[in-house]
Protein backbone atom coordinates (compact mmCIF):
# COMPACT_ATOMS: atom_id res chain seq x y z
CA UNK A 1 0.00 0.00 0.00
CA UNK A 2 1.34 3.42 -0.97
CA UNK A 3 1.28 5.77 2.01
CA UNK A 4 0.87 9.54 1.95
CA UNK A 5 4.47 9.77 3.14
CA UNK A 6 5.65 7.75 0.14
CA UNK A 7 3.60 9.86 -2.28
CA UNK A 8 5.01 13.05 -0.86
CA UNK A 9 8.52 11.66 -1.13
CA UNK A 10 7.92 10.65 -4.76
CA UNK A 11 6.66 14.14 -5.62
CA UNK A 12 9.69 15.59 -3.84
CA UNK A 13 12.05 13.44 -5.91
CA UNK A 14 10.45 14.69 -9.14
CA UNK A 15 10.81 18.29 -7.97
CA UNK A 16 14.38 17.59 -6.90
CA UNK A 17 15.34 16.32 -10.35
CA UNK A 18 13.77 19.39 -11.93
CA UNK A 19 15.73 21.75 -9.68
CA UNK A 20 18.99 19.90 -10.29
CA UNK A 21 18.54 20.13 -14.04
CA UNK A 22 17.77 23.86 -13.86
CA UNK A 23 20.98 24.43 -11.86
CA UNK A 24 23.07 22.46 -14.36
CA UNK A 25 21.65 24.26 -17.37
CA UNK A 26 21.26 27.81 -16.08
CA UNK A 27 23.96 28.43 -13.48
CA UNK A 28 26.65 29.31 -16.09
CA UNK A 29 24.45 32.24 -17.12
CA UNK A 30 24.77 33.76 -13.65
CA UNK A 31 27.95 32.44 -12.04
CA UNK A 32 31.04 31.05 -13.76
CA UNK A 33 33.75 28.84 -12.29
CA UNK A 34 37.36 29.99 -12.59
CA UNK A 35 40.38 27.98 -11.39
CA UNK A 36 42.69 30.99 -11.95
CA UNK A 37 45.42 28.98 -13.58
CA UNK A 38 45.61 26.24 -10.96
CA UNK A 39 45.64 22.65 -12.15
CA UNK A 40 42.42 21.05 -10.91
CA UNK A 41 42.74 17.29 -11.27
CA UNK A 42 39.98 14.80 -10.58
CA UNK A 43 40.99 12.33 -7.89
CA UNK A 44 39.08 9.17 -7.04
CA UNK A 45 36.57 7.09 -8.98
CA UNK A 46 33.99 8.24 -11.52
CA UNK A 47 31.36 8.05 -8.77
CA UNK A 48 33.26 9.38 -5.75
CA UNK A 49 35.87 11.65 -7.30
CA UNK A 50 36.42 15.38 -6.76
CA UNK A 51 38.71 17.97 -8.33
CA UNK A 52 41.43 19.64 -6.28
CA UNK A 53 44.40 21.94 -7.00
CA UNK A 54 46.99 19.17 -7.14
CA UNK A 55 49.82 21.64 -7.68
CA UNK A 56 49.12 23.11 -4.24
CA UNK A 57 48.23 20.22 -1.91
CA UNK A 58 51.17 19.10 0.25
CA UNK A 59 51.90 16.58 2.98
CA UNK A 60 51.23 19.07 5.78
CA UNK A 61 47.60 19.58 4.71
CA UNK A 62 44.82 18.44 7.05
CA UNK A 63 41.89 17.09 5.03
CA UNK A 64 38.39 16.27 6.30
CA UNK A 65 36.12 14.18 4.06
CA UNK A 66 32.55 14.18 5.36
CA UNK A 67 30.44 11.46 3.76
CA UNK A 68 32.18 8.27 2.64
CA UNK A 69 29.51 5.73 1.74
CA UNK A 70 31.27 2.80 0.09
CA UNK A 71 33.63 4.88 -2.04
CA UNK A 72 36.66 6.38 -0.29
CA UNK A 73 38.75 6.54 -3.47
CA UNK A 74 39.08 10.33 -3.29
CA UNK A 75 40.01 10.30 0.40
CA UNK A 76 42.54 7.52 -0.11
CA UNK A 77 44.16 9.11 -3.15
CA UNK A 78 44.71 12.34 -1.22
CA UNK A 79 46.34 10.36 1.59
CA UNK A 80 48.47 8.16 -0.66
CA UNK A 81 49.50 10.68 -3.32
CA UNK A 82 50.32 13.68 -1.13
CA UNK A 83 50.88 12.12 2.27
CA UNK A 84 48.31 14.50 3.76
CA UNK A 85 46.55 13.75 7.03
CA UNK A 86 43.08 12.59 5.92
CA UNK A 87 40.11 12.11 8.25
CA UNK A 88 36.92 10.60 6.85
CA UNK A 89 33.52 10.72 8.58
CA UNK A 90 30.41 8.61 8.06
CA UNK A 91 28.12 6.99 10.68
CA UNK A 92 26.17 4.71 8.33
CA UNK A 93 26.56 0.95 9.05
CA UNK A 94 27.60 0.04 5.50
CA UNK A 95 30.19 2.80 5.45
CA UNK A 96 31.61 1.59 8.75
CA UNK A 97 31.79 -1.98 7.46
CA UNK A 98 33.39 -0.75 4.24
CA UNK A 99 35.97 1.31 6.11
CA UNK A 100 36.86 -1.64 8.35
CA UNK A 101 37.81 -3.63 5.24
CA UNK A 102 39.94 -0.94 3.62
CA UNK A 103 43.65 -1.43 3.13
CA UNK A 104 44.37 2.18 4.04
CA UNK A 105 47.64 3.98 4.79
CA UNK A 106 48.46 5.11 8.33
CA UNK A 107 47.61 8.75 7.52
CA UNK A 108 44.00 7.84 6.68
CA UNK A 109 41.65 7.90 9.67
CA UNK A 110 37.98 6.87 9.63
CA UNK A 111 35.49 8.15 12.20
CA UNK A 112 31.97 6.63 12.51
CA UNK A 113 30.56 10.05 13.34
CA UNK A 114 28.29 12.51 11.53
CA UNK A 115 29.07 16.21 11.14
CA UNK A 116 26.23 18.54 12.09
CA UNK A 117 25.48 22.07 13.32
CA UNK A 118 25.53 20.99 16.98
CA UNK A 119 26.83 18.15 19.15
CA UNK A 120 23.93 15.73 19.39
CA UNK A 121 22.52 12.35 18.39
CA UNK A 122 20.39 12.24 15.26
CA UNK A 123 18.24 9.76 13.37
CA UNK A 124 19.54 8.95 9.89
CA UNK A 125 16.75 7.92 7.51
CA UNK A 126 17.14 5.16 4.95
CA UNK A 127 17.17 5.72 1.16
CA UNK A 128 14.29 4.55 -1.02
CA UNK A 129 16.41 1.73 -2.42
CA UNK A 130 17.58 -0.52 0.40
CA UNK A 131 20.59 -1.52 -1.69
CA UNK A 132 21.96 2.03 -1.48
CA UNK A 133 24.23 3.23 1.29
CA UNK A 134 23.45 6.92 1.67
CA UNK A 135 21.25 7.91 4.61
CA UNK A 136 20.11 11.41 5.53
CA UNK A 137 19.13 13.25 8.69
CA UNK A 138 16.05 14.28 6.68
CA UNK A 139 13.47 11.73 5.54
CA UNK A 140 13.97 12.59 1.87
CA UNK A 141 12.44 9.35 0.57
CA UNK A 142 9.59 8.84 3.02
CA UNK A 143 11.02 5.62 4.40
CA UNK A 144 10.34 6.66 7.99
CA UNK A 145 13.09 4.48 9.44
CA UNK A 146 16.80 4.51 10.08
CA UNK A 147 19.35 4.46 12.85
CA UNK A 148 20.68 6.74 15.59
CA UNK A 149 24.20 8.13 15.39
CA UNK A 150 26.49 10.54 17.19
CA UNK A 151 27.05 13.86 15.43
CA UNK A 152 29.52 16.64 16.19
CA UNK A 153 30.18 20.11 14.87
CA UNK A 154 33.28 20.63 12.77
CA UNK A 155 34.80 22.57 15.67
CA UNK A 156 34.17 19.74 18.14
CA UNK A 157 35.54 17.16 15.72
CA UNK A 158 38.68 19.22 15.23
CA UNK A 159 39.14 19.40 18.99
CA UNK A 160 38.80 15.62 19.27
CA UNK A 161 41.34 15.11 16.49
CA UNK A 162 43.72 17.72 17.88
CA UNK A 163 43.60 20.06 14.87
CA UNK A 164 43.66 23.85 14.87
CA UNK A 165 42.86 24.06 11.15
CA UNK A 166 41.40 22.12 8.23
CA UNK A 167 42.93 22.87 4.83
CA UNK A 168 40.56 20.84 2.67
CA UNK A 169 36.95 20.00 3.51
CA UNK A 170 34.66 17.78 1.44
CA UNK A 171 30.96 17.85 2.34
CA UNK A 172 28.76 15.11 0.86
CA UNK A 173 25.98 14.98 3.43
CA UNK A 174 22.82 13.91 1.59
CA UNK A 175 20.50 16.89 1.90
CA UNK A 176 21.95 18.33 5.12
CA UNK A 177 24.46 20.63 3.45
CA UNK A 178 22.73 23.91 4.35
CA UNK A 179 22.75 23.24 8.08
CA UNK A 180 26.30 21.91 8.10
CA UNK A 181 27.74 24.53 5.74
CA UNK A 182 26.01 27.37 7.57
CA UNK A 183 27.69 26.34 10.80
CA UNK A 184 31.07 25.84 9.09
CA UNK A 185 30.97 29.35 7.62
CA UNK A 186 30.48 30.80 11.10
CA UNK A 187 33.92 29.53 12.12
CA UNK A 188 36.73 32.10 12.39
CA UNK A 189 39.11 30.14 10.12
CA UNK A 190 37.81 28.34 7.06
CA UNK A 191 39.36 25.63 4.88
CA UNK A 192 41.39 26.78 1.87
CA UNK A 193 39.60 24.29 -0.41
CA UNK A 194 36.00 23.18 0.00
CA UNK A 195 34.16 20.56 -2.06
CA UNK A 196 30.41 20.76 -1.47
CA UNK A 197 27.66 18.64 -2.94
CA UNK A 198 24.67 20.96 -3.34
CA UNK A 199 22.26 18.06 -3.24
CA UNK A 200 18.57 18.14 -2.30
CA UNK A 201 17.10 20.43 -1.35
CA UNK A 202 18.43 22.74 -4.02
CA UNK A 203 17.32 25.29 -6.60
CA UNK A 204 19.04 27.82 -8.83
CA UNK A 205 18.36 30.82 -6.52
CA UNK A 206 19.49 28.80 -3.50
CA UNK A 207 22.75 27.71 -5.12
CA UNK A 208 23.50 31.27 -6.27
CA UNK A 209 22.83 32.53 -2.74
CA UNK A 210 25.34 30.09 -1.25
CA UNK A 211 27.95 30.72 -3.95
CA UNK A 212 27.77 34.42 -3.08
CA UNK A 213 27.93 33.70 0.64
CA UNK A 214 31.06 31.61 0.16
CA UNK A 215 32.53 34.35 -2.02
CA UNK A 216 31.98 36.84 0.80
CA UNK A 217 34.08 34.54 2.99
CA UNK A 218 36.90 34.54 0.43
CA UNK A 219 36.07 31.19 -1.22
CA UNK A 220 35.64 31.51 -4.97
CA UNK A 221 33.86 29.06 -7.25
CA UNK A 222 36.62 27.12 -9.04
CA UNK A 223 34.82 24.13 -10.59
CA UNK A 224 31.35 22.62 -11.06
CA UNK A 225 30.59 19.01 -11.96
CA UNK A 226 26.91 18.06 -11.66
CA UNK A 227 26.07 18.74 -7.98
CA UNK A 228 29.73 18.86 -6.88
CA UNK A 229 31.03 22.41 -6.40
CA UNK A 230 34.66 23.23 -5.58
CA UNK A 231 35.54 26.50 -3.86
CA UNK A 232 39.05 27.85 -3.24
CA UNK A 233 40.40 30.73 -1.20
CA UNK A 234 43.00 31.71 -3.80
CA UNK A 235 44.63 34.42 -1.66
CA UNK A 236 45.31 32.03 1.20
CA UNK A 237 46.32 29.26 -1.18
CA UNK A 238 48.95 31.45 -2.84
CA UNK A 239 50.20 32.68 0.54
CA UNK A 240 50.54 29.06 1.67
CA UNK A 241 52.50 28.18 -1.47
CA UNK A 242 54.75 31.23 -1.02
CA UNK A 243 55.60 30.16 2.54
CA UNK A 244 56.37 26.65 1.30
CA UNK A 245 58.71 28.01 -1.38
CA UNK A 246 60.51 30.17 1.21
CA UNK A 247 60.92 27.22 3.54
CA UNK A 248 62.34 25.08 0.74
CA UNK A 249 64.80 27.77 -0.42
Amino acid sequence: MITIRRLRAKAWRVLRRTHKESVRRCLPLFRKADARGYQLERLGSDYGGWRVPVDAVTSDWVCYCVGVGVDATFDLEIAERFGSDVHAFDPTPRAIDYADRLDAPANFHFHPVGIWSEDTELTFFAPADSRETSHSVFDLHGTGGGFQARCLTLKSMMQECGHDRVDLLKLDVEGAWREVLGHVLDQPTLPIVMGIEFDSPTSLPLVIKWIDRLQEKGLSLAHVEKENFVFIDFDRLEARRARAREAAA
